[in-house]
């Protein structure tokens, strides 16, 4: 199974559509980890199939998304959300114990616009960055998850050098 994961796109729904018309054929669902959940919109009406797990971000005044979502494929759990209430600006071990507490051992976030993947504790956790205002000194980015017989195998993809344009 191979999932999408973006965050922090802020109106660049179109650079979803972009990624997905480039690998959308493999592509078995799509993760969108707040702020702005309304760039889905596009993305929805163009992959009707696809399935979409999103939750809502800081910006995302109004939404009716959940904040937090704990999820299963193939075995394996991941607990997701933007990471703004676990306050991921100044550790991850809030958002580490939460993974737990949902019995999640990979964990996805966003919010710091600033790719991670790493672990905590007995958490593995991954912010794909964003996909429209990088900090930190990062490109633009993107998340893949592929998952076999519950085992995640994750990487973070530099968007402009899939794409070489500018932002």
């Amino acid at each position: 199974m191979k999932i999408l994961v973006v965050s922090d796109t802020h109106g660049q729904g179109i650079r979803i559509y972009k990624i997905l018309r480039l690998i959308g054929k493999d592509t078995d669902a799509l993760i969108h980890l707040g702020d702005v959940v309304d760039d889905l919109a596009m993305v929805r009406e163009a992959f009707p199939n696809l399935p979409i797990y999103d939750v809502c971000g800081n910006c995302d005044w109004g939404s009716h998304e959940p904040k937090e979502r704990l999820l299963s494929f193939e075995g394996a759990k991941i607990f997701m959300t933007h990471g703004h209430r676990y306050k991921v600006d100044h550790s991850l071990d809030r958002l580490a114990y939460a993974a737990e507490e949902f019995g999640a051992h990979f964990c996805l976030y966003g919010h710091t616009h600033i790719p991670f993947y790493g672990s905590v504790g007995a958490v593995t956790i991954m912010n794909p960055g964003s996909l429209s205002v990088p900090r930190g000194g990062s490109n633009a980015s993107y998340g893949i998850l592929n998952i076999t017989d519950g085992v995640i195998d994750a990487k973070i993809v530099d968007y402009e050098r899939i794409f070489r344009e500018d932002l």
